[in-house]
């Protein structure tokens, strides 16, 4: 039996992709990933979780990840449909009899439902919050994503200290507004965000057009 986990990283973010990790793992082999000491990848420090990624990427079955650009994310209806239109797509391209997805909806049996009507094979879907912390198979999806963001966000470095990516982050801030006074528009800044929009003390109705085109 394929058991198999879904979590991203990056979902808050100003710089850089939201990446989406799908990873499954043979039943009999959840007791290595539980041997590791597979948590969520909010409890491990940087070095840990490259260490478990490469251990993860030893047992699991397979491994897809996607990353949704920030282009991506500017051109959104809204980001839960985009990153549903993802995770269908991951499920798709690798099957597996049992799907548990840390919810970004509200409503998990929402996302249930319309996940399972929407892939092209039967699956057991569990969507939960918190699954990250609380199942084995999530929590080695959220350390895979997590380094994959990482490793993203490290290739930008060469453009300036973009700090975290985050809004919170001062670095990241005022590597954004240096870009608006300097008349550069990189791609990785999801220029639709509100907060991205506070820091270039533009108005919130502005559509960006400059940068999309």
């Amino acid at each position: 039996m394929l058991i198999a986990g879904i979590d991203e990283a990056g979902r808050g973010s100003i710089i850089g992709p939201l990446v989406i990790a799908y990873v499954i793992v043979k039943e009999e082999d959840l007791s290595l990933l539980r041997s590791l000491g597979v948590k969520d990848s909010k409890m491990l420090s940087k070095k840990k979780r490259s260490t478990l990624a490469n251990e993860i990427e030893k047992i699991a079955h397979k491994i897809v990840v996607r990353e949704l650009s920030a282009r991506e994310i500017d051109n959104r209806s809204t980001l839960n449909k985009l990153e549903l239109n993802a995770i269908i797509e991951l499920i798709d391209r690798a099957r597996s009899d049992f799907i548990y997805i840390d919810s970004f909806d509200v409503k998990t049996d929402r996302l249930e439902k319309i996940i399972a009507e929407s892939i092209e094979y039967d699956a057991t879907i569990h969507a939960s919050h918190k699954a990250d912390r609380d199942n084995l198979v999530v929590s080695a999806a959220s350390i895979i994503a997590k380094v994959n963001r990482d490793n993203a966000i490290e290739k930008l470095r060469c453009y300036g200290s973009i700090g975290s990516g985050y809004p919170s982050d001062p670095y990241t801030r005022e590597f954004v507004a240096n870009c608006m006074s300097n008349n550069f528009y990189p791609e990785f800044i999801r220029y639709s965000w509100k907060s991205v929009k506070n820091i270039l003390q533009l108005p919130l109705h502005d559509p960006y057009q400059k940068v999309l085109d």
